[in-house]
């Protein structure tokens, strides 16, 4: 008769079917070393769960490079929806429809600071995903970067103004960045709305 580990043994090496002899036989066919069939067992479950693990770890790395990249793409969007809350506040303020005369410097303060986060918002291989910046922004760098310090320059001296207290100087500088900052990139490195 069978004892329950050989009893398991042949049932778990389909003994049973005649490919092993049944008695005294274990797992991987060595007569009387059913405790070496056991450990063959444990090193073979091993070495698939270290297989799995390493694929789970290698198909991370395959995906780090797509989520780094729809992380700059979220980031430069949440950049550049600050810039557009601070122009709009700004024009509020300008206008006279909204805001409040003294609040102009903290939102142009503002405007030029992320003017220069703006320059480090397009990193290599943010270009494919769901974003509205054109390709030649990473073809022609150097024409994209020209555009950028102007956004710099124009943002910053709208802060200066802004902090002097000349309301319509600060409203004239408002539309010059708008025009020559804001419009020139939209116009040639932004697509329209679909």
């Amino acid at each position: 008769t069978l004892t329950s580990r050989q009893s398991y043994i042949v049932s778990a090496t389909g003994a049973s079917r005649g490919f092993f002899p049944a008695r005294g036989w274990n797992i991987i066919g060595v007569p009387g070393n059913e405790t070496f069939g056991r450990t063959a067992m444990k090193k073979t479950a091993i070495r698939g769960l270290k297989t799995a693990i390493l694929s789970l770890a290698l198909a991370g790395l395959i995906a780090l490079p797509a989520l780094a990249q729809e992380g700059a793409i979220k980031y430069r969007q949440s950049v550049m929806k600050a810039v557009g809350g601070h122009m709009a506040a700004m024009g509020a303020i300008l206008k006279g429809t909204g805001g409040q005369a003294r609040d102009l410097k903290v939102h142009a303060d503002a405007m030029a600071a992320l003017a220069t986060v703006a320059a480090n918002a397009f990193p290599e291989g943010s270009d494919f995903g769901m974003t509205r910046a054109k390709e030649v922004i990473w073809e022609n760098p150097v024409e994209f970067k020209k555009v950028v310090q102007v956004f710099i320059d124009e943002s910053a001296k709208l802060a200066k103004i802004t902090a002097s207290g000349k309301f319509k100087a600060a409203a004239a500088q408002f539309l010059h960045l708008g025009k020559n900052a804001c419009a020139t990139c939209h116009k040639k490195f932004r697509e329209k709305k679909k």
